[in-house]
């Protein structure tokens, strides 16, 4: 029976829940309309509100989600929380929503900051530039700005391999040059980073010195290498020449005789040598072994100095390599010399952290939204309908209308309860 009156209820609901609303009047739709403004603006106030006074970044990071839920065109949601995370010390996390300000609030100057900053972080001193002379000529009071300016500035002036720079980055240069050169925080980083690039200037100077005068003796010992490779190659040339004539004359030795002798009983023929002759061809055999020998001392002798010449032609090497090595570490000093600072939020300047801080023991929540709320209600309300708790789900539907009345979920809540009336 309890299965049967479930879907007796069921039945009763479905031509209310399929039934369309009759059409509100237009001046009645109106203020529904201008009543679910009224509510999102308040929803949208208290996120704002409760990001402002979170103790914990993901206290704010809760609330700016539903914020961006509710309305993520509103430039108020994303500057709350690109300056809370900036208070918070975390400006990488503030980049998206100061990308989202310089898209649709492009005069916000610490948005613009921001993603400089961001790109300096980055290794990417181009965008920096031209990011940051927005922030520069919008938010002109931060001494972050001005720090990163300053320091851009100088890059662009001393740095010989420019990448391609926007040219609305140069005429902001330009055009706000001679003002920012007045405030303290820009000439001093101006003037910092200048010096790294005089002092790389001379440190570039005294190594290009050493390493040519190393280039130098490297590149003798190679050329006295080769010339060592060259001569034991003609005198391997000698050594193949002459053993050509030992071969020469050992054949001479072998094929040149006096007579044929037969033996008696016709068995046996061989050559009978002449002495004379075998004597000469056998001393002048001799000779040209000789010559060998000392053909192979003297290769010997070379590949022992070509030995010691390629052991300093590699400690040679060794240096220039590094040489080179300590050039490159000190063309490298400038860019660490570059400090970047993150915007000010009411002239404070946080340092950014490395990590998220541990949440409190207590840690608070950003206050639900209506619809949110009304939402869950409104499942567990489904819920009792559908294992048969009329009376529970009857209470928590006149809960939603009464407390959430301009909701959505309010609004099939009415129809709901209108159903389970019809059904008793």
């Amino acid at each position: 029976m309890k299965h049967a009156a479930s879907l007796a209820i069921s039945l009763a609901l479905l031509p209310l829940l399929g039934a369309s609303a009759p059409a509100d009047p237009p001046a009645a739709a109106a203020d529904a309309a201008a009543r679910g403004d009224r509510d999102r603006a308040e929803q949208l106030a208290r996120l704002i509100q409760a990001i402002r006074d979170a103790t914990h970044p993901r206290q704010a990071m809760s609330a700016y989600a539903r914020g961006c839920a509710i309305d993520r065109s509103r430039p108020a949601i994303h500057d709350a929380y690109m300056r809370r995370m900036l208070q918070f010390g975390l400006p990488k996390i503030a980049y998206y929503p100061a990308r989202v300000l310089a898209a649709i609030q492009p005069d916000n100057g610490t948005a613009w900051g921001v993603v400089g900053y961001v790109h300096g972080q980055r290794g990417q001193p181009a965008e920096a530039l031209a990011a940051t002379m927005r922030a520069a000529e919008l938010a002109g009071e931060d001494p972050s700005v001005l720090h990163n300016a300053g320091q851009l500035a100088a890059w662009y002036d001393f740095e010989l391999d420019l990448p391609k720079i926007p040219d609305r980055a140069k005429r902001a240069l330009d055009r706000s040059r001679a003002a920012l050169g007045k405030r303290a925080p820009f000439a001093k980083a101006y003037a910092t980073i200048q010096k790294a690039y005089k002092e790389q200037a001379g440190l570039g100077e005294q190594f290009d010195e050493k390493i040519a005068a190393a280039d130098a003796d490297a590149l003798g010992l190679e050329q006295l290498a080769l010339e060592i490779d060259r001569k034991i190659r003609d005198l391997n040339d000698e050594i193949e020449y002459t053993e050509d004539v030992i071969d020469s004359l050992r054949r001479d030795l072998y094929y040149n005789y006096s007579g044929l002798y037969v033996d008696p009983s016709g068995r046996s023929v061989y050559y009978r040598w002449q002495s004379p002759y075998r004597t000469d061809t056998r001393l002048r055999i001799r000779q040209q072994e000789r010559i060998i020998d000392e053909v192979k001392l003297k290769i010997r002798s070379l590949r022992r100095e070509g030995e010691g010449i390629l052991r300093d032609l590699k400690a040679k090497r060794d240096q220039l390599e590094q040489l080179q090595k300590l050039r490159r570490q000190a063309m490298a000093r400038v860019a660490a010399r570059f400090r970047w600072d993150p915007p000010a939020v009411d002239g404070v300047v946080t340092d950014e952290i490395d990590h998220l801080p541990p949440p409190p023991a207590e840690e608070g929540s950003a206050p639900e939204d209506p619809e949110s709320a009304a939402e869950k209600r409104l499942d567990m309300a489904r819920l009792y309908i559908r294992n048969d708790l009329r009376e529970r789900a009857a209470e928590i539907l006149g809960e939603i209308v009464k407390t959430y009345g301009t909701t959505k979920a309010a609004e099939e809540a009415r129809v709901l309860l209108a159903g389970l009336k019809a059904a008793k």
